[in-house]
């Protein structure tokens, strides 16, 4: 185990969220997911995973938002010459 704390009720609701396909069931499993953070509180989340990269005007294949990160997508890019 790691730090922090676990709710074996909010695993079973993130895995079940994962898992399904219908959105009114996602609707309810996230309700019940802000249920627990409420309870959980006080915690606050500050701020979004906020990621910056740079690369070379050469560099191609990077779009965003779902190719920003070259780290996660380098077999998708390429150097123009």
């Amino acid at each position: 185990s790691g730090p922090g704390w676990t709710d074996p009720a909010m695993i079973e609701l993130v895995q079940a969220a994962h898992y399904t396909r219908d959105p009114a069931e996602q609707d309810s499993l996230y309700a019940a997911m802000y249920a627990i953070l409420e309870s959980w509180l006080p915690i606050t989340l500050l701020a979004p995973q906020v990621q910056w990269f740079a690369a070379n005007d050469r560099i191609r294949g990077l779009s965003s938002p779902f190719r920003a990160n070259p780290l996660w997508h380098a077999e998708h890019l390429w150097a123009e010459e």
